[in-house]
Order: C-alpha cells, then structure tokens, then sequence
C-alpha cells in the first residue's frame, strides 16, 4: 500500500516537472521568434518593439525556473565524476545523502528569499521601469513555481535515494519500481 501511494506521489511529481521542460521548451520557442523578429523589424522596416529586452528576459527566467526540477530529476546537474566514481560505495551513499540534505536547505532557503520577494513585489504593486510596465510579480510567479517543483523533485529523490539504499542493504527486489 504504502510503495503504491509513493509510485503515485512519484508519477504526479515526474508529470509536474515534464510539464515544467514543455512550458520552459515553449519559453525558449517564444524568446527565441521574439527576438528574431526584433531584429527583421529593425534591420528591414527600422521598427522596434520597445519590449524585446524585457520580455525576453523573463522568458529567459521562466525557461531556467521551469527548467531546473526536470534537468534535477534527470540528474543533470553538475558533478565531478572523475572524484565521484573513485569514492567507495558505501562513501558514495553518504556523500549522496549529504549533498542531498545541504541542497535541499539551500534550495528552500532560497525557495524562502523568492516567496518573500514575491509577495513585497505583489504587495506594493511593483511595475517594471520599462514601457510596457509589466506587474513584477508576474514574471516571479514563475521563480516561485519553478523553486517549489525543484523542492517536490529534491523530496521525491531523497526518498528514492533512501529506498534504494535500504533495499540495497536488505536486498529487496521491489526497488526496480521506484528508483
């Protein structure tokens, strides 16, 4: 029952973060026409936008805040694998789990700094200083749900990195399924 309700919890959170890459692949789409036709409207009709800068800018943000749970779970992230694969197993396990730990306070101490940050910007009504005077709080919606997918997939990790340590001591055939 219990590795059920986890395989579902895992299911639920692995569709979050593919939700997360498409929405940060359609980001990129966008800033990326955004840009190409900033530059045929100056170079052939001498027309700008007046927003490219700022607009791509935070899809740049959304791409990297949508991005960062999926590039996680697919562990994408950097590591020295020339140190790491000469650590001992049993050595290997630990640094895991410790690396784990001291990533997930940072991750939500600044999951923490964003909320706050969000919610002042909400608060007072923030714009941008630019012409289209976009409500800040828009475009930093997208770093909270970014930094919150990132906590979900560092949870769901840990607990499968925990599993996989526990069945491997205990040899436990069930793992496959989760890890």
């Amino acid at each position: 029952m219990g590795f059920q309700c986890f395989k579902k919890i895992d299911n639920f959170i692995g569709v979050l973060s593919k939700i997360g890459i498409v929405m940060a692949g359609v980001c990129l789409l966008l800033m990326t026409g955004l840009i190409c036709f900033e530059v045929i409207a100056r170079s052939f009709f001498d027309y700008s936008t007046g927003v490219c800068d700022e607009m791509s800018a935070y899809l740049l943000i959304a791409v990297t805040f949508f991005g960062v749970s999926y590039t996680f779970k697919e562990d994408g992230f950097i590591r020295v694998d020339i140190i790491y694969t000469r650590i001992p197993e049993k050595w290997r396990n630990l640094l895991d789990i410790s690396l784990y730990l001291l990533s997930f306070v940072y991750v939500i101490t600044v999951l923490l700094y964003v909320w706050k940050y969000w919610m002042r910007t909400y608060m007072l009504q923030m714009t941008s200083n630019y012409i289209s005077r976009t409500p800040l709080y828009i475009p930093q919606t997208v770093m909270v749900i970014g930094m919150f997918l990132l906590v979900l997939q560092m949870i769901l990790c840990f607990c499968k990195l925990l599993i996989k340590k526990r069945a491997t001591e205990q040899n436990s055939p069930k793992v496959g399924d989760f890890v």
